[in-house]
């Protein structure tokens, strides 16, 4: 990647004690080794745990079983008066289920057939009815 080799680092370390004198030289290698550092390990957490997912997908491929996969068969394009007729007969399957289970059950058929007046209570609560 970088062709660095040990006479440009040489050149680069003896620029920076120029620039930065004697002083400040070994606080600024310190802080350089510690960002290099910081910046090694981050990348060693990314690579180990990129190196995890592959491990785990790659022991998921073994466990999963092995089918072929089934082929699909590709969907049929009705006309529109075959549609409206299959939901014609889905809706009425659907209708005659209703209508069975309100005969089987006579006490919801009876309060279901009657229907509700608007504005009128078929039952006041007693608490209310009488406070004369």
């Amino acid at each position: 990647m970088f062709d660095v080799g040990f006479w440009e680092l040489v050149l680069c370390a003896v620029v920076a004690l120029i620039v930065l004198g004697p002083e400040r030289m070994p606080v600024v290698v310190r802080s350089v080794a510690h960002w290099l550092g910081a910046a090694r390990s981050m990348l060693n957490a990314v690579k180990a745990e990129f190196e995890q997912e592959l491990a785990l997908d790659k022991l998921k491929q073994e466990l999963m079983p092995q089918t072929p996969p089934t082929p699909q068969e590709p969907p049929t394009v009705g006309t529109p008066s075959t549609q409206a007729a299959v939901d014609i007969q889905g809706n009425a399957d659907i209708q005659s289920a209703i209508e069975q289970l309100k005969a089987s059950s006579p006490q919801r058929a009876s309060a279901a057939d009657e229907p509700a007046a608007p504005g009128k209570n078929a039952e006041k609560p007693s608490s209310t009815a009488d406070h004369s």
